[in-house]
């Protein structure tokens, strides 16, 4: 019987699922190149054929330890698959077990603390994924180099402090990151990481530093002929510093990269680009434009039902600032707040405080000055959260 390695080559040769290659001969391979078989199914995201595996191997003598490893596939099964609760019924049952006997393995401890903040991240419970991103990263020093689940561990934590607003707090972890990515030459990784520094030092008003390291990003995922993340660094830069120079062109930049995102269907990024767009015409003063990019991105909203997330949030957190724009201060008031509460939900805390900003000056506005210091104060709150960290 072929090893699974080389099953996987004849795979990729001949554009044959590696299910169909093994029908019944899969009894006859070695256990341990039956588990590797499980490793490049997931690889190549074919979650349902390797759940069929793992359960046939758990019926079989196998060790403790690879229990342990076939158990945490089936929840990278359940990961890929949008079961992210499943994925966690899975691994924080047996981390618990694991560190509360004392557990040897740091690597192993690491890598499921990891994958249980993959799956918080992905379910937008960020503090969540932050304590066991944290957590991962407190194994490294365990670890006898800084390999490739330590630079991933690192990055996560990084890039979910950056989401949080830590901002300072967040760069050594991605540095780190990227110079092991470096190192290495993984141009993707490198390029991920050089993408999230460069949104830090924008959100520290570095913009000279931030610009350096977006267009390093995009050489690279040019490199790669990725367009789709190429866009996704264009939208930041655009929005957060070519506007400031070039309106014009910052807003040409963004419907390049809108039309991209519809080929990959990425209809969120079209709601966030809109509202970017939307958000220079109104520091323009081109009101009615603003207003006509605003309600295409709300249809686009309401059509794919987007709810709790990034882009819905700050649609409606342009959108206070046209009300405001217009002096229709009450629902200036009304979007800051939904806006912010969707942000407070995901845990972007900097973006939260930001819209009840908004919230703070419509109150202002109408004389409800008891309300504008209570929210006021929230969002003292928040800061002091952040500075806590």
């Amino acid at each position: 019987m072929p090893s699974a390695d080389l099953l996987n080559k004849i795979a990729d040769a001949f554009l044959i699922p590696i299910k169909e290659l093994l029908q019944d001969e899969d009894k006859n391979m070695e256990l341990h190149a039956r588990i590797k078989l499980v490793e490049l199914l997931i690889e190549k995201n074919q979650p349902a054929e390797a759940e069929e595996l793992i359960v046939k191997l758990q019926n079989e003598l196998v060790s403790e330890y690879d229990k342990l490893r076939l158990s945490v596939f089936l929840a990278d099964c359940k990961y890929q698959q949008g079961r992210f609760q499943e994925a966690l019924s899975i691994l924080q049952p047996m981390i618990q077990s694991l560190e509360s006997s004392n557990f040897h393995d740091a690597n192993l401890l690491a890598w499921i603390r990891n994958k249980i903040g993959n799956n918080y991240t992905e379910l937008q419970e960020t503090e969540e994924a932050l304590y066991n991103y944290k957590r991962a990263y407190d194994y490294i020093n365990r670890f006898i180099e800084f390999d490739h689940l330590a630079a991933y561990i690192s990055f996560n934590v990084g890039l979910t402090l950056r989401k949080k607003g830590c901002i300072r707090e967040s760069l050594p972890y991605i540095e780190k990151a990227g110079a092991y990515y470096e190192k290495i030459n993984d141009i993707r990784k490198l390029a991920d990481a050089l993408y999230v520094l460069g949104i830090a030092y924008k959100n520290t008003d570095d913009f000279q530093r931030a610009s350096e390291f977006f267009d390093q990003a995009k050489t690279l995922y040019q490199t790669l002929n990725n367009n789709s993340l190429f866009s996704r660094v264009q939208v930041t830069m655009a929005a957060s510093i070519t506007y400031k120079e070039n309106p014009d062109q910052a807003i040409q930049d963004l419907i390049q990269c809108a039309n991209q995102f519809e080929l990959d269907n990425y209809h969120a990024g079209v709601v966030f680009v809109y509202a970017k767009i939307a958000e220079i015409h109104l520091l323009t003063e081109q009101v009615e434009e603003a207003y006509e990019y605003l309600c295409q991105a709300q249809h686009i909203a309401s059509s794919i039902e987007i709810s709790t997330t990034l882009e819905l949030g700050e649609l409606y957190a342009v959108f206070a600032k046209y009300h405001y724009k217009i002096q229709n201060y009450i629902q200036a008031q009304e979007l800051a707040i939904k806006s912010s509460n969707i942000f407070a939900i995901i845990g972007f805390v900097r973006d939260q405080a930001a819209a009840l900003q908004i919230a703070v000056d419509a109150c202002r506005k109408i004389g409800n000055l008891e309300e504008a210091l209570d929210l006021q104060s929230k969002r003292s709150d928040l800061f002091e959260s952040l500075a806590r960290e």
